[in-house]
């Protein structure tokens, strides 16, 4: 965390560390599992759960590759059938994070917990040859620096897509835009993201052609 002084430009920084709390355990009986344990970005990951209550209210989470817990966009809150079971799936985005995830129901009657864990890969849908160049100015930078995306190859007038994986593998949209005669060039002001090699890729929405190109990230100093 740090803090700094508009006026006087002092500067203070202090560490602190968040680790992941306990979660609640698998209960003996339960029972669920994932039909398919590993697939790419993009796909859907079917569930099933068993030795739950009668039609009882089930919730469900996923705890993310980072470590933290969320159920955004899931369903929660619906009814187990007659025998205790249940069936679920979890579609994920092309650019959701990869790595391992894992997949909570709770019965919240019975307060019976099945835990399951899955992977995300990362998935490559662009099947056009890799004709444009992308280019990133400079190519060592630290974080909350400014770079330049200079993009070459692409169709005049195409939308252009770009998007970053960091290290850990998590990807995250940078911004999208329409170039000009098939070229374009955007500053782009580097988040604190993780410091490490992290990989920059620009798609053409018309032509399908796509650009990677590698910036290597660097610890900022705060200011």
């Amino acid at each position: 965390m740090s803090a700094r002084g508009n006026t006087s430009g002092s500067l203070a920084t202090g560490r602190f560390e968040v680790s992941a709390a306990p979660g609640a355990p698998a209960s003996p009986g339960v029972y669920l599992t994932v039909e398919q344990e590993l697939l790419p970005q993009g796909y859907c990951f079917d569930f099933m759960g068993e030795g739950y209550a009668a039609e009882e209210e089930i919730s469900v989470w996923l705890r993310m590759p980072d470590g933290s817990v969320s159920d955004d966009g899931l369903e929660t809150e619906f009814l187990s059938e007659s025998d205790g079971s249940f069936g679920y799936y979890v579609c994920f985005g092309r650019l959701s994070a990869e790595g391992t995830y894992a997949f909570t129901g709770y019965g919240n009657s019975s307060g019976r917990t099945g835990i399951v864990e899955f992977e995300l890969e990362r998935g490559d849908y662009i099947e056009a040859p890799n004709d444009a160049t992308l280019i990133v100015v400079p190519g060592e930078a630290e974080q909350l620096d400014t770079v330049t995306l200079i993009g070459t190859g692409f169709l005049p007038g195409e939308k252009i897509s770009l998007w970053i994986t960091l290290p850990n593998g998590v990807v995250l949209s940078l911004f999208s835009g329409i170039t000009q005669d098939g070229t374009f060039e955007e500053e782009v002001t580097v988040p604190p993201l993780p410091i490490g090699t992290h990989y920059i890729s620009a798609y053409g929405h018309t032509s399908g052609i796509r650009a990677v190109a590698t910036l290597e990230l660097l610890p900022g100093d705060g200011n």
